[in-house]
């Protein structure tokens, strides 16, 4: 599978970089994997802020046994 999620900072100031909880779930609602991930491993090492006013894409690929039907993305700081 290949996520890519596109953040964008709407603040008047720069950010760091958040961390990603990825929840991913199978058919009957059943937690296949939760991790949380965090910008190096979102091919965004290079990048430690977003400017004010721009976006990000952020993409990070796995594989998972069993079949996936649902998703939950949540952005924290550590």
């Amino acid at each position: 599978y290949h996520l890519k999620v596109r953040i964008e900072n709407r603040a008047a100031h720069a950010v760091k970089l958040p961390w990603l909880d990825l929840q991913l779930s199978d058919a009957n609602g059943q937690a296949l994997l939760r991790r949380s991930l965090n910008p190096g491993e979102l091919a965004a090492a290079s990048v430690p802020r977003i400017e004010a006013g721009a976006s990000i894409d952020l993409q990070a690929t796995f594989q998972l046994e069993g079949r996936l039907a649902g998703y939950e993305i949540g952005l924290f700081y550590p």
